[in-house]
């Protein structure tokens, strides 16, 4: 039976039409150019997915990311992963906890192509609330490292004044290091 709907398919379908990869390959693909760390080829394999699977969360997030550190377009990015973001978390799908550690760490890593690094800290633990063991995640937030205090406690990080006073301190405490 299985051959017959098979052979009934391949009768229909058009012979110059190039058969057409399904959701998992575009998303082994995706993976085996960044785990190469090629993120340029990467692109262009979520561009092609989105072209076929338009509103599909993973590939957008992957789209933003990568707009971000290829293309140099962190907004954008920004924006491609947060609407992924809200379109799996309209969606009714029953395993969308999987995904939402990679949609963030996507989000934070596109957050950090604009240094943004506050938001892309969020990012990363917002991520961690759906899996606190996430290796990517953690590394993430342990090559940010943690903050120091700002200098003077009262006043808000973004102070002009707390800015400049730290990075009077950073330049004392790591002028000797080389």
């Amino acid at each position: 039976m299985d051959g017959q709907h098979l052979a009934a398919l391949e009768a229909f379908s058009p012979k110059n039409e190039a058969p057409r990869k399904s959701k998992a390959q575009f998303a082994i693909h995706i993976n085996d150019c960044l785990r190469k760390n090629n993120r340029k080829d990467a692109l262009e394999v979520a561009k092609e997915a989105l072209s076929i699977f338009p509103e599909d969360p993973f590939f957008l997030s992957h789209l933003g990311y990568l707009l971000a550190t290829v293309e140099k377009r962190p907004k954008e990015g920004c924006t491609a992963c947060e609407k992924a973001i809200g379109i799996i978390a309209r969606s009714a799908s029953e395993d969308k906890e999987y995904f939402y550690p990679i949609l963030y760490l996507n989000l934070g890593r596109a957050c950090l192509a604009g240094r943004l690094k506050k938001e892309a800290l969020d990012a990363f633990y917002a991520g961690l609330k759906y899996d606190a063991r996430h290796k990517e995640l953690l590394s993430s937030i342990r090559k940010l490292g943690q903050r120091r205090a700002p200098v003077v406690p009262f006043l808000d990080r973004s102070n002009p004044l707390n800015k400049l006073l730290g990075k009077l301190r950073h330049k004392m405490l790591f002028s000797g290091k080389s």
